[in-house]
Order: C-alpha cells, then structure tokens, then sequence
C-alpha cells in the first residue's frame, strides 16, 4: 500500500514512521490512521450542512448533475437514516419533480432517484424554445424567411433573435457584434422599430 502513496501520502508515512506511538501491524490500522490524520475535522457535519443548502439550479440545473453531487456528499454521512436521506434528497429538487417523488413514495433513495432522472428526462423531453426545429403547428413555430421581409422587418425579428441559431449568437457574443446590424460593439436594443 505505500508504494501507492504519492506526496502528501509519503509525507505522512515518514511521520507515522518516526512517531513511536503509532503501532501499524495490520493492514486495518494502516487504513485507519491514514483516515484519522488525512479525514477533514467535522466531515460528517460539513455534509450534512452542503446536502441541506444543495439545490437543483446553477450546475446541477439536470437532475442526472445533482444526483452525482448529492452521492458525493451523502457518502460522507453512513449513518443517516433511509428517510432523512430521501427527506433531504427532495428537499433541493424544484417542485414539479419533488411533488412526483413524493406522489411515488418511493422505498429507497435510489428509487427517488430513478424517479427524479425520469421525471427530469420527460420534462426536458420537449422541444427546445431556443432553435427554430419546430415541425408546423407546433407551439413556437415561425416560419421566417429574411428574403421575404424587407429591412425594417428584419431588424424587428431579428431584435428577437428568431433567425439566429444558438450557435450564431454565441459567436456574436463572444465578438461583442450586434445581434442585428452585426457591428461590434453594438447592442440589439439600440435598433427601435417604427410603429
């Protein structure tokens, strides 16, 4: 096992070594003194904490991202009951998911878990209100052609970004350019529309 040990690790065994106190005559104690000097102070606690603020928004907007976070740190925390770990699962779901889970009842964490994913996946199933790929007749459908609209048109549709892909705006973002007139520099708010 100390061959495996790097840095920190073999500054540690060079310590442990020199301390006459410590007795590592089994594989056990190697292990359990490698935890107790290595193992953060108030560990248990901390996860309790984070799991009790952590929400599904920011970078754990999916539900798949904050199942990952949420193991990460209820593992830090073996003796928290079934219920307490689903209670503070659902907790920092948004609504629409914690109401099907709790709907469920689901038996175990990893239930609700499954639930949440599904739920999620179903949810974000629909099509996305950020591309033009609607099939006609769908809600968001809008057919634009910028040949057919003359210039005061297109800078209307074009404030509202109907013809740029996501693709294209972030280009135009990352070079500071208009949305409408393409110059840089310039903001799409600044091009009024004629009533």
């Amino acid at each position: 096992a100390v061959s495996f040990l790097n840095e920190e690790g073999l500054e540690w065994w060079e310590l442990t070594k020199m301390n006459t106190d410590v007795n590592i005559a089994t594989f056990q104690n190697f292990c359990d003194e490698m935890l107790a000097y290595f193992e953060p102070i108030n560990r248990e606690l901390n996860a309790r904490k984070y799991l009790n603020g952590l929400k599904q928004m920011g970078a754990f907007t999916q539900v798949s991202d904050y199942n990952k976070e949420f193991i990460k740190y209820i593992l830090q925390v073996p003796n928290m009951s079934k219920d307490e770990s689903i209670f503070h699962y659902c907790n920092g779901l948004k609504n629409k998911i914690r109401v099907e889970i709790e709907r469920a009842q689901p038996s175990n964490l990893q239930n609700a878990m499954k639930i949440a994913d599904r739920m999620d996946s179903l949810y974000r199933g629909g099509p996305s209100f950020s591309s033009n790929d609607y099939d006609p007749m769908e809600l968001g459908y809008i057919p634009f052609n910028p040949d057919q609209y003359n210039d005061n048109n297109r800078n209307r549709q074009s404030r509202f970004n109907k013809f740029l892909s996501d693709v294209e705006k972030q280009k135009l973002r990352k070079e500071n350019k208009c949305f409408v007139c393409k110059k840089e520099g310039c903001r799409a708010y600044k091009h009024k529309t004629k009533k």
